[in-house]
């Protein structure tokens, strides 16, 4: 009974800006990467009345575009705004030339994924925390993202190979491997918009430069939009807050 009460429960994230009658189910008409645009968008997190931005950026399909600018200036709110963790408080964020405020959160998230600093790393083995992004995958595809996020090699110490538990939290690796883990997981999954959230913060120079490149050229075809206080690749379009 308890159970059933909580899977009823609404998510603070799909409540206060999405027009009455929209569908839950309603998807976004996208054949490959969905354009986004938004256009003096103010953001706003559920249950705060602090409001963030103006956000402006026009993200071509399979471009990659990084927004560059130091700590505390809203990076991260960004990128939960593109995956309607926040509220849409003034101006107009598009995916694929409509509205959000008449898609569900889920709709969009179907297409935007945002790759967070510090990525949620399950008690469970490295293929499971893999297989997450991608339940179908097979080790193949598992080696191909790890050794393309430059864990090949850890695997190869670990105990168990893709069996290894992680921990409850991850406790059993570091920050670095933590963050790379979660970017291979990003690489596995279907979504046409990767958001990377200072994907190689916890990296020396020499290792950040050379998987932020892997990553990038893993992701070809794909849009990336990268967030952090340097470009991550040296073709994109780079934007200053």
């Amino acid at each position: 009974r308890r159970v059933v009460e909580v899977l009823r429960l609404r998510s603070p994230h799909d409540q206060g800006d999405v027009r009455p009658g929209t569908s839950e189910l309603e998807p976004v008409d996208a054949d490959g990467p969905p354009q986004l645009v938004t256009v003096g968008a103010i953001a706003r997190w559920p249950g705060s009345v602090e409001h963030h931005g103006p956000y402006d950026l026009d993200l071509a399909p399979g471009s990659v575009t990084s927004v560059v600018g130091p700590s505390g200036v809203g990076k991260s709110t960004l990128a939960a705004t593109l995956v309607r963790f926040c509220l849409l408080d003034g101006g107009e964020y598009t995916i694929a030339g409509r509205s959000v405020r008449d898609l569900s959160p889920a709709a969009v998230q179907e297409h935007v994924v945002w790759l967070e600093q510090q990525p949620w790393i399950g008690d469970t083995s490295v293929r499971e925390n893999l297989r997450f992004a991608r339940p179908d995958a097979t080790d193949d595809d598992l080696l191909g993202a790890l050794r393309c996020v430059r864990l090949d090699g850890w695997l190869a110490t670990l105990p168990r190979g893709l069996d290894t538990t992680l921990g409850r939290g991850g406790t059993a690796i570091s920050g670095g491997e933590a963050q790379r883990l979660g970017l291979a997981r990003g690489l596995l999954s279907s979504h046409g918009v990767v958001v990377l959230d200072e994907p190689t913060a916890h990296l020396d120079p020499s290792m950040a430069a050379d998987v932020g490149e892997s990553v990038i050229a893993a992701l070809s075809g794909r849009t990336v939009l990268t967030l952090g206080h340097t470009a991550q690749h040296d073709n994109a379009n780079v934007i200053l807050i």
